[in-house]
């Protein structure tokens, strides 16, 4: 049996590319940028072990969970907060755990980064 290679491709491939868009001249209308991230962790906690997670996290990622509907960084590291017992942490390329930190049986983490993408907007809001 031949051997493939998987393939790392954009979410947004084939749609609009990043750049300027709305405008032909001028400032631009609305600019598109996929930031590169390779590390998307989804970190699961038992309620019984929510605690210990927050403390691995927090080992791993430099930074503490945050609480609902808020993020925290620490260092190159974004934790994100998805819904109770759940974190994301989002980080830069090439970032990887520190590998000091405990293992828990507490948390399941989830290799998210095939799943996920980010675009950045910008541009004036009119």
């Amino acid at each position: 049996m031949a051997e493939t290679a998987s393939q790392v491709r954009s979410a947004f491939a084939g749609g609009e590319g990043a750049g300027r868009h709305g405008r032909r001249t001028g400032e631009a209308g609305v600019t598109l940028a996929e930031p590169r991230v390779t590390a998307l962790l989804c970190s699961v906690a038992s309620p019984e072990g929510e605690a210990r997670a927050r403390a691995w996290i927090a080992a791993v990622a430099g930074a503490e969970p945050p609480g609902a509907r808020a993020v925290a960084v620490g260092g190159d590291v974004a934790v994100v907060w998805r819904e109770p017992g759940q974190w994301l942490l989002v980080a830069p390329e090439g970032w990887r755990p520190r590998e000091d930190a405990p293992a828990h049986d507490d948390v399941c983490v989830l290799d998210m980064s095939d799943g996920l993408a980010f675009l950045r907007t910008g541009g004036a809001a009119r």
